[in-house]
């Protein structure tokens, strides 16, 4: 599949550098999921806008498409892992 969050975790050391939450800044990349089950309802991603919000494709009750939102509900689930990442380069 094109666009998964398991192809994204593929890109990892090459076009994606691993940081830390603490670190994050606009522009970079956030999947949820354990990696190697993270497709489908088992993961997302999407990209930080700011210290506080997200930039994300969804279909909810609410929400459908591409749309700005808070982080919190959508990459602080206990749940499932949440791993960031940035361009390599930026």
């Amino acid at each position: 599949y094109a666009g998964t969050t398991e192809n994204l975790y593929k890109e990892k050391g090459y076009l994606f550098k691993e940081i830390d939450a603490r670190d994050i800044r606009r522009g970079d990349v956030f999947i949820v999921g354990n990696e190697g089950y993270s497709l489908g309802e088992a993961g997302h991603t999407g990209i930080a806008y700011n210290d506080n919000s997200i930039l994300h494709c969804t279909l909810t009750d609410e929400l459908d498409g591409i749309h700005l939102t808070l982080m919190k509900g959508w990459v602080d689930d206990p749940g499932y892992p949440v791993r960031w990442f940035r361009i390599v380069n930026q």
